[in-house]
């Protein structure tokens, strides 16, 4: 599959993709140092969702500014859609 990067269908299919990613393997009830060891556990699995739209320089990087951002906020009620906000303006 190829995509253009940066374009806006790029960017809707990731935003989904990673929600979906949260949602699926993320609970709700995780004290901070778990959510700080899940969110280095599985930053290899997010790199792989950015990876199949910006390919590999830049998906390692963009997973750990997310993992890192969502380890700030985790426990608000509108997660998803914060999480989805700053997929927008990475």
């Amino acid at each position: 599959m190829f995509f253009i990067k940066d374009s806006p269908i790029t960017k809707m299919i990731l935003k989904q993709d990673v929600s979906n990613f949260f949602k699926k393997y993320l609970t709700h009830e995780m004290s901070n140092k778990e959510i700080q060891t899940w969110c280095e556990d599985n930053v290899g699995e997010l790199a792989y969702v950015y990876y199949k739209y910006y390919g590999a320089d830049q998906s390692w990087d963009e997973a750990e500014k997310l993992m890192f951002f969502v380890e700030s906020t985790y426990g608000r009620d509108d997660l998803c859609s914060i999480i989805e906000s700053f997929v927008d303006c990475q």
